[in-house]
């Protein structure tokens, strides 16, 4: 069985791309991640959006991954680090970075922003993570970008500590897999808590 990266070693890390090159390695041998959305239902669901000038009343596109596996582990975006690219999850995100293509390159066709925006939805650029290792990603993102008190208490950072609160209160155990990768790394709730607690800490309240 190969070495996993501790959480604290995680929490730990240089900076965002260390610790995201360090979640890689702990879940290269595990099943292939795909395209967040499916590209043909991303093309067709912007056109619709840029049809209608609004999100509104359209579903996302259809998911390449889901947003959490059966095995408990979650899809994050490697390049939610950039400003103005936050909840890359969500398909109004995904036409907000559209605009921003348009925006930017002001001879692109939609098509070829389409295309643009779709890069932060690619293989390539999306990780595996349990939950802790996406709260502490998060934490990263936060912290490198100066954000203010408001920003972290509406960011993703906030959300994912919500949902590991939700399952440390309720009388259900955490979802198998990640209380395997918990007990693969040796490391008891308790420490768990302390070290979120650490990552608020250092975070503008």
């Amino acid at each position: 069985m190969k070495k996993q990266t501790s959480y604290q070693d995680l929490f730990l890390s240089q900076d965002y791309q260390t610790a995201l090159a360090a979640i890689k390695k702990n879940h290269q041998d595990e099943a292939k991640v795909r395209d967040f959305f499916n590209i043909s239902s991303y093309y067709k669901k912007l056109h619709q959006a840029i049809a209608a000038g609004s999100t509104s009343g359209i579903h996302a596109p259809v998911r390449g991954n889901s947003g959490k596996s059966l095995g408990g582990f979650y899809f994050h975006h490697d390049l939610e680090n950039i400003r103005g690219y936050e909840s890359l999850n969500q398909f109004q995100a995904c036409y907000r970075i559209f605009n921003r293509m348009k925006d930017e390159h002001p001879d692109y066709s939609d098509d070829e922003a389409i295309q643009a925006s779709f890069l932060c939805q690619e293989k390539q650029n999306i990780t595996r993570v349990d939950l802790i290792e996406h709260i502490i990603l998060h934490y990263f993102i936060l912290k490198e970008q100066n954000t203010t008190a408001d920003e972290v208490q509406h960011s993703g950072f906030q959300a994912l500590c919500q949902k590991l609160d939700s399952l440390k209160d309720s009388k259900a155990p955490y979802d198998l897999k990640l209380k395997a990768e918990v007990e693969k790394r040796q490391v008891t709730d308790d420490e768990i808590q302390q070290l979120v607690q650490q990552m608020k800490d250092k975070l503008p309240k």
